[in-house]
């Protein structure tokens, strides 16, 4: 399917770093640059009422368009949220996405925006990752879901799910990468000043101690 019309599936509180990204990546006009410019729609259940964000100093975000704008869309991005109980998940939210993956729409979730579809039960068989700190949480509350807890972002069909907070550009590349082509993702890449592609089977995290530095100079190794 074609990337012309992209949505944003927003719930409250809001992770404002993921939501940034699906900005930043889809919805930033750069046809100075050669890039074409999409269908950006940032949707909610309600549109107009302001969302709350999940950080300290809390401001709000608010939705341009209702779940009724998703329709027909090419890519529809699942922001991250608080992780709650499936039945917390605004049911109408979670049927949308369900519409939308029946209709073929690619499926983007950004961070713990994974469980929101393992709610909808669009993760069932799948491959998928998540953020490493809830990799446990996510394989225990979804056992059929087949979950890659070290890989940076993972593709399976038309569903694509990203580890933890700056992965959401990796996987958000790869996807503008497969649909517009290279240049356009290297385009995108240049201005918003990151690597243009890191494979989606790159570790999330590697945990190796940092050797203690005891002196600036060469000292101890010329004696």
């Amino acid at each position: 399917m074609p990337l012309q019309r992209v949505s944003v599936v927003l719930v409250e509180p809001v992770s404002v770093f993921e939501f940034g990204v699906a900005v930043e990546v889809f919805g930033v006009d750069r046809t100075d640059d050669g890039v074409p410019r999409l269908d950006f729609r940032v949707c909610a259940p309600e549109p107009g009422r302001p969302l709350a964000t999940q950080n300290t100093a809390s401001f709000t975000i608010v939705p341009t368009y209702g779940l009724d704008a998703v329709a027909g869309s090419d890519l529809v991005i699942v922001c991250p949220t608080r992780i709650r109980d499936d039945e917390e998940y605004p049911a109408a939210v979670l049927d949308v996405l369900r519409k939308s993956d029946e209709s073929g729409s690619t499926l983007l979730s950004l961070c713990t925006g994974s469980f929101i579809l393992g709610a909808a039960g669009l993760l069932d068989g799948r491959r998928c990752t998540t953020h490493w700190k809830y990799a446990e949480q996510m394989q225990q509350r979804y056992p059929t879901a087949r979950l890659e807890p070290n890989s940076l972002f993972v593709e399976d069909g038309t569903i694509i799910t990203s580890a933890g907070t700056a992965a959401g550009i990796d996987a958000s590349l790869h996807l503008v990468r497969r649909e517009l082509g290279t240049a356009i993702a290297t385009k995108i890449a240049r201005r918003m000043v990151v690597t243009p592609q890191r494979d989606g089977g790159q570790q999330q995290f590697v945990d190796l101690p940092i050797p203690v530095c005891a002196t600036d100079s060469l000292t101890p190794v010329l004696t």
